[in-house]
């Protein structure tokens, strides 16, 4: 069975983490940081997110995010590959860096985005790697404080929960801070996790959520067939030509698009999708790959709404 989609709305906050293979390191030296911060960078500007708050850890990212249109699986599966193709390279190696599937927790933000934010920042003292939040480069923090600058991240929202005036914000985020940290909220994070939706909220927002996945699988029932259809109405392609065997690049954009849409939809898988055009899987995966990589993603998500509005009126 094809696993469940994480939710998606437009603006919806997210608790990212992205961990190493087996616990191993994922960043060597500080040129590593640095290159995962310009794609963060790049990512920001590509498909159009906020990041209100990072800790790069030596074997795992925290990432406070939040969406526009395009999902967070787009967002978090291009920065990863491309990541790990530079590492790779790097070391000379192959095969995975991180671990599996990333994980990510939505946020209710009016209740749960500062104690996020503070949760994020003191990852390097309670690792013992340093004393005060503020001796550690790798994370957003000192960029709340004003001691240093990414163009790319958000602070302004968080810090308006202190003050509408900037110095009362900066004097209302340091004390905040550098409050004693309750240890219950890592365990609250942790069973969010192990929710029917991973969420770092309380009960009301969960009924809002589990409303929100139940109208949407109600009012959507998709078959492949009807899939390939509207894909193939929409790039003005025959169905016969997706069978056949050749090196045509716009044929297998066409089964890629299938195939991440079918996943989207919850109809079936890759392999499933490669199958039923008798073609390699790797194939299809790799074709899907270079259309996130070369900027597909809002290609990809004007085809889905499009698809939605068709079948749900």
């Amino acid at each position: 069975m094809p696993r469940k989609p994480r939710i998606h709305y437009s603006g919806a906050f997210y608790h990212v983490m992205l961990r190493g293979n087996g616990g191993e390191d994922i960043f060597f030296d500080n040129d590593d940081r640095t290159k995962f911060l310009s794609l963060i960078n790049e990512g920001v500007n590509r498909f159009n997110f906020r990041v209100h708050g990072f800790c790069l850890m030596t074997n795992h990212v925290h990432l406070a995010l939040q969406v526009g249109e395009i999902p967070l699986s787009n967002i978090i599966q291009n920065i990863s590959f491309r990541y790990t193709r530079i590492m790779n390279k790097k070391r000379n190696k192959i095969g995975h860096l991180f671990q599996g599937r990333y994980k990510a927790l939505i946020v209710d933000a009016d209740n749960y985005l500062l104690k996020l934010i503070q949760y994020i920042h003191l990852n390097p003292v309670r690792a013992n790697m340093v004393i005060n939040p503020g001796d550690y480069r790798w994370s957003s923090h000192n960029a709340y404080l004003k001691l240093s600058y990414f163009s790319w991240l958000t602070t302004s929202y968080v810090l308006r929960y202190f003050s509408t005036d900037e110095r009362d914000s900066l004097i209302g985020y340091k004390k905040f801070i550098l409050e004693p940290f309750d240890q219950n909220a890592a365990i609250n994070f942790n069973i969010a996790n192990k929710k029917s939706f991973p969420a770092i909220c309380d009960d009301v927002f969960m009924k809002k959520l589990e409303s929100l996945q139940n109208n949407i699988e109600e009012s959507f029932d998709l078959t492949l067939d009807q899939l390939i259809d509207s894909v193939c109405l929409f790039y003005k392609i025959e169905e016969a030509c997706l069978y056949v065997k050749s090196r045509n690049r716009f044929n297998s954009k066409i089964r890629a698009v299938i195939a991440w849409l079918a996943l989207e939809f919850k109809i079936g898988s890759a392999a499933m999708v490669a199958n039923y055009f008798k073609c390699e899987h790797t194939t299809v995966t790799r074709a899907i790959k270079r259309i996130l990589l070369t900027g597909g993603s809002h290609e990809l998500n004007i085809i889905k709404n499009k698809i939605i509005n068709e079948f749900c009126g």
